[in-house]
């Protein structure tokens, strides 16, 4: 299976949707993902720094 990168429109909706206190199911389930994709993006891109906001 090969990776898909997401787009700044998806990296838009996921901060957007993470603000707001969605779950990462819903994110996913939203955007037509799989949760590893959602959780992923959140682990690699949240700076510890700012408390675990993405």
């Amino acid at each position: 299976m090969q990776g898909k990168h997401l787009t700044q429109k998806e990296w838009f909706y996921i901060e957007k949707q993470r603000g707001e206190g969605l779950n990462q199911a819903t994110i996913a389930r939203e955007l037509n993902l799989a949760c590893s994709t959602i959780s992923r993006e959140f682990r690699r891109n949240t700076d510890p720094t700012f408390n675990g906001v993405y």
